[in-house]
């Protein structure tokens, strides 16, 4: 996996020794598109299809699950990656400095933590230097928590499922996808 951020990263030690495939990245997410899915607006495909031709790419798409890919990218403006990738690190708990392998779960150990919508600003803020207020945590779930949620790698009401959407004490974990 590799991770660009606009926030201070340290790059994790390398847990494999071998490139994984790009379908062991991606588990039963490989499997999960619907038949027929479209995954990107007309424009983006024709742009990816010049860059393709220009560069001279030996294996266009480069999307083959039992090899590694190339690069899988996703689009976003650097604030809401910024989002993303400080919502990844509040739900597993991890601050400045902490190495990915301290990363936590409450879908792994019961006794960890499932910050809500309304908690993880509160830890940005504590841990990240940023001052948020408490209003912000509305657009926490449409700007970041929604990435996260859709590839599986963030999974919403992990301590109370059965609680509505707004209910606190839903929580977030993150899951074994997201702890890989």
């Amino acid at each position: 996996m590799v991770v660009a951020s606009t926030i201070d990263w340290s790059w994790p030690d390398s847990v494999v020794e071998e490139p994984a495939s790009a379908g062991t990245a991606l588990g039963r997410m490989a499997f999960e598109a619907p038949l027929g899915g479209k995954f990107l607006p007309e424009s983006m495909d024709r742009y990816i299809e010049d860059y393709e031709r220009r560069s001279h790419c030996v294996s266009p798409r480069d999307f083959h699950r039992d090899r590694p890919a190339r690069t899988l990218t996703c689009r976003m403006k650097p604030p809401r990656r910024s989002r993303v990738a400080m919502a990844m690190l509040a739900v597993a708990g991890l601050k400045p400095g902490d190495p990915w392998g301290d990363a936590s779960s409450y879908l792994e150990d019961r006794s960890s933590q499932t910050p809500s919508q309304r908690e993880i600003p509160r830890f940005w803020n504590t841990h990240y230097g940023t001052n948020l207020k408490d209003s912000s945590y509305d657009d926490l779930k449409r700007q970041a928590l929604i990435h996260l949620e859709a590839v599986h790698i963030v999974m919403s009401g992990a301590r109370n499922p059965d609680a509505a959407t707004n209910d606190g004490t839903r929580g977030h974990a993150q899951t074994r996808e997201g702890l890989a």
